[in-house]
């Protein structure tokens, strides 16, 4: 898509407006300005994902990238370096990046995991259930543990840009067993029994992936399991970025 951001945005504007409008109109669903918003900033992303629109498109306002989860401009094409942006594990360990974010009223997550040298071991995305945000990253958490205990992966790193509180995954937070993340954490503690497993919180720019795969979520009813080849084009290609 050519043209400078700010060219691009009133169109976009224009069109889902336009879209609101008409399911408004004919499918009786109401108009809502966040929806919008939110259909606009992912609309931006998906774009610069499949590299249609570029950090040219941001000039003398790159800024405002940032307000659709592009960061650190320049980063991704600064070096030849397949993994400039994401780190391997140690050998004979396998790595797992996950992000959560709220597409509509619905918190959609998205998985990756790779091994020691970065091959795609596996891959997940879709609408959590969740009603908060703690809630989504325990699922999201949970979801890419027992896909490693499936494929027998038992030496995981878990990475996301999500500010982890060690205490989230305990049995007892302290309050109450009546807790609702409660149950949530005690399977967690019954996979991290199994797996010898770890944390690690990063930058979101280097959680590209996950959270591309977390927009393609959205469009699910549920978190579905994904086999390379089931990708968009434009999220194995970012993947092949780092």
């Amino acid at each position: 898509m050519s043209g400078h951001i700010r060219n691009v945005i009133p169109m976009l504007i224009f069109w889902f407006i336009w879209l609101a409008r008409n399911d408004s109109r004919f499918n009786n669903i109401r108009m809502n300005h966040l929806a919008i918003i939110n259909r606009i900033k992912e609309k931006v992303f998906a774009l610069f994902s499949a590299n249609l629109i570029t950090y040219k498109n941001f000039s003398n306002v790159f800024s405002t990238a940032e307000e659709f989860g592009i960061y650190n401009l320049g980063s991704l094409h600064s070096s030849g370096s397949r993994w400039s942006n994401w780190a391997a594990p140690n050998p004979l360990c396998f790595k797992i990046n996950i992000h959560l974010d709220l597409y509509g009223d619905k918190w959609c997550i998205g998985g990756v995991i790779r091994d020691s040298v970065g091959n795609y071991i596996a891959g997940f995305a879709g609408d959590s259930k969740a009603l908060d945000e703690l809630r989504g990253f325990l699922v999201a958490v949970n979801h890419g543990l027992s896909v490693c205990i499936n494929l027998d992966l038992y030496n995981v790193m878990v990475e996301s840009n999500f500010l982890v509180d060690p205490t989230m995954f305990l049995v007892h937070d302290g309050t109450s067993c009546g807790h609702p993340s409660f149950y949530l954490r005690r399977h967690n503690m019954g996979l991290r029994e199994v797996l010898n497993c770890s944390f690690n919180v990063i930058n979101v720019e280097v959680n590209s992936v996950a959270r591309a795969l977390s927009l393609f979520g959205s469009s699910f009813n549920a978190v579905v399991d994904l086999n390379f080849d089931l990708l968009p084009a434009n999220i194995q290609g970012l993947f092949f970025l780092g």
